[in-house]
């Protein structure tokens, strides 16, 4: 069983223009979409399309909440709300023109008793089952949070997967997490250098498996990604060519597609990065999350090569 948690979820408002977005004066849509947004959400999308096993849970509040939740409904997926009573669930504009543009809104405040809520619905979790904690943290929780909310949980035999920047990611280190996720500028960042080749997210990540992670997945875009193993040894994986649609969600695909590899493959590490690299790539060619035949069509074309 594979639990996700989005502590920000939100209603995410995709406009694409047909040129380039134009600061300070009037521009129009030629098409809109609403969609369900927040990290954990999108893991939980992907791996549901894979026909994998998950729970997503989310801090839900307001008439924004209330209408995540059916949209959550009518597109099947797994998910238990977790009600704030004050505040609204946020809304995300996302501009798509000749370079994607973000707006994101603020969340609800989270309060200590619906973070006893979260605690209590994870602690159902067994032996061999895995946590995926991904994207910003919500108003209310501090920075330690992530890593708070892990120790409540060591020692159950569960698996941690961390998809987050700065401190949220750093904090949880010393809990040993199974996998973390940062794309290259995320890692170039926690170490104040640019990330630039292989070697360099090579180098990085093995200082983060030093640091307490088993496994570092460093998403590099168009030149593919790069899987630090618990030893340090290491795997590039190269990006399959394709149109770019939208990028938004292609980490999350990345870490379902790991997830569902590293459990269906003889070599495991080799499966996860081939799988997760395909799951990224087909995402980034479609207007949605990207569903298995989608995945399946790409996968065939991803090399992934051991230093």
């Amino acid at each position: 069983m594979i639990a996700t948690v989005t502590c920000n979820p939100s209603l995410d408002y995709h406009m694409r223009l047909t040129g380039a977005l134009k600061v300070g004066t009037l521009n129009r849509a030629d098409e809109t979409t609403i969609r369900v947004g927040g990290k954990g959400i999108n893991v939980t999308q992907v791996l549901t399309n894979l026909g994998v096993p998950n729970m997503a849970y989310g801090f839900v509040a307001g008439k924004t909440g209330q209408m995540l939740c059916s949209m959550i409904e009518e597109a099947g997926l797994p998910f238990t709300p977790i009600p704030v009573g004050r505040g609204s669930t946020r809304i995300n504009a996302k501009i798509h023109g000749l370079r994607e543009t973000e707006i994101n809104g603020d969340g609800p405040t989270i309060g200590q008793s619906e973070v006893s809520m979260l605690v209590e619905k994870l602690a159902a979790l067994q032996k061999g089952d895995t946590v995926v904690l991904s994207g910003s943290l919500a108003p209310g929780l501090s920075p330690s949070w992530y890593g708070a909310l892990l120790e409540e949980l060591t020692g159950k035999g569960i698996r941690f997967v961390v998809d987050a920047t700065g401190q949220s990611l750093t904090g949880t280190l010393c809990c040993r997490p199974f996998l973390i996720k940062p794309n290259a500028k995320e890692l170039g960042d926690l170490f104040d250098v640019e990330i630039k080749t292989v070697e360099d997210a090579a180098h990085y990540g093995k200082r983060l498996v030093e640091m307490g992670a088993r496994y570092v997945l460093v998403s590099r875009g168009g030149d593919g990604a790069v899987l630090v193993g618990p030893k340090g040894d290491y795997w590039s994986s190269s990006a399959p060519q394709g149109m770019v649609v939208d990028t938004i969600g292609s980490g999350d695909s990345m870490v379902a597609g790991f997830l569902y590899g590293f459990a269906h493959g003889k070599e495991a590490e080799v499966e996860a990065l081939r799988w997760g690299t395909a799951c990224g790539s087909a995402s980034a060619f479609c207007d949605h999350l990207a569903g298995r035949s989608e995945i399946e069509a790409v996968l065939g074309r991803v090399r992934v090569t051991r230093w």
